[in-house]
């Protein structure tokens, strides 16, 4: 009995010494490879393996300065350069590092990125014609082949993977967007934009920011074509937005619709917006704060668009009394407004204002201040 005990404790003692070895190894094999991930030479044989493998495929320069995964397990990404295949840029990205913690993921929790934060992004996105389409298409037919044998090979059942993002913060953006078919020419030249999400829910379409914050930025949209019909198609879900505090500060935005007859500068100075409340499927809206100072706005409407005629026509009702008003179908509270040191230009077919005459078609405000307190819309009233 003694011996057959010795002999159970012997392969007892056997196994867990198996089982270390094997935990000792895999442990081991997990610091080799962060300690090559982190390297130098690592990362310079990762980032040649990408980039020559996407550069083979696309027959275009792809070059990356340092990819690697800090210790924290952050993805940064420093001098990723691609270009078209007119030998253009069509991205350039100084610096990025993504915080995507790995443990929600192995649990099946879905994807939750921490934090996102990019410096230095430029891209030109164009499309001239309908049969070359947009300069990336390229990137699309190189690797559309393994993409839908990929496809096949997976489960067509459908399931929805939770995505939750924290923060962001993006500073130093020149994009381009330039689609001819559509008439669309419009370049956004963002300073900062950031953000902290509380809620993202993209099912649902619930979206809760604590804060958000855009600077020293320039939009410029041009659209000189008109939209096409859109096709019927399966109304989708209105989103349900909470914003505690947003800040818009030194923000210009240019807005040209040729086929609209609309023409509208914005120069903001400073404008900040607390809104608990925006349900755009029940048509309601609460805010609790909007102000806006020393800034400048003018507003242009040509009234020779055809079809700004024609809506102008529907939404306006004549009967044997003359002109009746509708109600909007709005709930709107709102606690408090402060305008202040603010310029305003309206126009109507490019009338010109003249001092002395009253002109509705021509108004100018100038040092224009308003401040308000719970103003609502709702019930008629």
């Amino acid at each position: 009995m003694e011996k057959e005990k010795k002999i159970k404790k012997k392969r007892k003692g056997r196994v867990f010494r198996i089982l270390a070895r094997i935990l000792l190894g895999i442990s081991l094999f997990f610091v080799l490879l962060i300690l090559f991930i982190r390297s130098p030479w690592g990362q310079n044989i990762i980032v040649n393996k990408a980039t020559s493998y996407v550069s083979d495929k696309t027959n275009t320069k792809v070059e990356v300065e340092r990819l690697f995964i800090t210790f924290a397990g952050n993805i940064h990404l420093e001098g990723l350069f691609l270009e078209d295949k007119t030998g253009d840029t069509l991205i350039y990205s100084k610096n990025l590092e993504v915080d995507v913690p790995l443990w929600p993921i192995i649990r099946g929790k879905g994807i939750a990125v921490d934090k996102v934060e990019w410096e230095g992004l430029t891209a030109n996105i164009i499309r001239r014609d309908s049969i070359q389409g947009y300069n990336f298409q390229f990137l699309i037919d190189a690797f559309a082949s393994e993409e839908s044998e990929t496809v096949e090979q997976k489960d067509t059942t459908t399931s929805s993977t939770p995505f939750i993002l924290n923060r962001i913060n993006f500073s130093d953006f020149d994009l381009v967007f330039t689609d001819d078919v559509m008439g669309i020419d419009s370049r956004l030249k963002l300073g900062e934009l950031n953000l902290r999400i509380k809620e993202m829910d993209l099912e649902q379409m619930q979206f809760h920011i604590t804060n958000a914050e855009i600077k020293d930025s320039d939009i410029y949209y041009l659209q000189t074509l008109a939209f096409p019909e859109p096709e019927d198609r399966e109304d989708s879900a209105m989103p349900r937005i909470i914003v505690d505090n947003l800040d818009i500060i030194n923000v210009t935005a240019d807005y040209q619709s040729i086929t609209d007859g609309l023409a509208a500068i914005a120069e903001i100075g400073e404008l900040s917006f607390k809104l608990p409340k925006a349900d755009l499927s029940e048509n309601s809206i609460d805010i609790n704060y909007f102000g806006l100072h020393n800034s400048n706005i003018s507003l242009n409407i040509t009234f020779l668009s055809e079809k700004l005629e024609e809506e102008v026509s529907d939404a306006i009702v004549v009967n044997d009394t003359g002109i009746s008003f509708t109600w909007p179908d709005w709930i709107a509270n709102i606690k408090e407004i402060a305008i202040t040191n603010i310029n305003l230009e309206y126009s109507l077919d490019d009338a010109k204002p003249v001092a002395g005459t009253f002109n509705a078609n021509a108004l100018t405000l100038q040092d224009f201040n308003f401040e308000a307190n719970d103003i609502y819309l709702k019930e008629q009233s």
